[in-house]
């Protein structure tokens, strides 16, 4: 499996593989600089293509791509993120047909053409959650992948992997922007996302698109009876941002932690915190295969949890019993080779039984002639 992590000014680049006993190995990992930033040409095919064409081939050329399939993980900051209720008396295709309208009212530039993904919690259908991203990045990636000769299999936010991925029904997952935070959470199937702030170690909402008691509490940062989430953090926070979220139940996943590395392959000098623990996500999360797909048609999908962990779940018990079957047959060619030995042995053991034998049987009548 290859992983692509996209960023403004790099891309890091790896290859994984699943072990027999269901681990995962990572056999190579590098960061590549672009020669410019993309920011300002994400939609501009003709020169994203040429900063980012040389790249993947140089990706391709560092790593084993051809035939492999390709996982894609784009920074929440080129997605658009949005949320529309699915309101009662209201069916679901016309909630995503008004959300296509309320887009088409901001009166964006005909050249900013952007493709359209929603994705409904389930069984709790209470609103969608959509990212819009550029036409022309989608299309760059994915031809670029299928011309090296990689099969483009999933691409999505950086936050889907934790909301979705970590075998957690309800969660949140957080970034810092200068002293204010972004977040995206899940929470009783239902997705919010806004920014805080914290002011002499208060927590401020700036926006949310939840309902700021819920909010605050959900995150931690109040007392209240209300339930709170985990929430990961794939930046290392500092001194004073530890403090700030004290109250919360912040996870940083150490990157690689449970990854076998092939450190010959691996290179991370300049790889960002952030970068790695992302990278370290896509190896480890359990999502790619039913979280919306910016590889697939533009539409809407719904998320099912439950089909998420019994499909992880299925998959181990594969390994378990491919793993035990490899025991078996392991002990099953010991045990041959041991009665193949005992085989070849017997012949010799026989001849220096016989000539133990003879030199006594030549001793006894040499003995008696004597």
């Amino acid at each position: 499996m290859v992983g692509i992590i996209i960023s403004d000014s790099f891309l890091l680049c790896g290859v994984w593989e699943l072990q027999l006993d269901g681990s995962k190995q990572l056999n190579s990992l590098s960061k590549i600089i672009y020669n410019e930033p993309i920011t300002d040409c994400l939609h501009n095919e003709s020169e994203l293509n040429t900063i980012l064409a040389p790249i993947l081939r140089k990706a391709s050329e560092e790593h084993d791509i051809i035939g492999q399939s390709v996982n894609v993980v784009l920074p929440d900051n080129i997605v658009k993120h949005n949320v529309v209720e699915l309101e009662s008396g209201m069916s679901r295709d016309d909630s995503w047909q008004f959300l296509h309208w309320s887009n088409k009212q901001k009166k964006i530039p005909n050249y900013k053409k952007y493709s359209i993904f929603g994705q409904v919690y389930m069984p709790g259908e209470r609103n969608i959650h959509s990212c819009s991203v550029p036409s022309a990045l989608i299309r760059t990636l994915k031809l670029s992948i299928i011309e090296l000769g990689g099969m483009p299999k999933w691409m999505g936010p950086a936050s889907s992997l934790y909301l979705d991925g970590t075998k957690m029904t309800e969660s949140a997952v957080i970034y810092r922007i200068s002293n204010r935070y972004n977040f995206y959470k899940i929470q009783n199937n239902y997705f919010a996302m806004g920014k805080v702030s914290f002011s002499g170690g208060v927590p401020r909402i700036i926006f949310s698109t939840d309902d700021d008691e819920i909010t605050l509490a959900a995150l931690g940062l109040v007392k209240s009876d209300l339930d709170d989430i985990p929430i990961f953090s794939p930046q290392k926070l500092g001194r004073q941002a530890k403090q700030s979220w004290s109250s919360s139940d912040i996870r940083y996943i150490d990157p690689f932690v449970d990854i076998e590395l092939n450190q010959g392959n691996i290179f991370l000098a300049g790889v960002p915190d952030y970068d790695q623990n992302v990278f370290s996500m896509l190896i480890e999360s359990i999502n790619t295969d039913h979280s919306f797909n910016f590889f697939e048609e533009q539409g809407l999908k719904d998320f099912f949890f439950t089909s998420v962990l019994d499909s992880y779940q299925k998959t181990k018990e594969k390994f378990l019993i491919q793993n035990e079957n490899e025991k078996e047959k392991d002990e099953e060619e010991i045990n041959k080779e041991i009665v193949k030995e005992k085989k070849e042995l017997i012949p010799e053991n026989l001849w220096a039984l016989i000539a133990v034998v003879s030199i006594v049987v030549g001793f006894v009548s040499f003995q008696y002639l004597k």
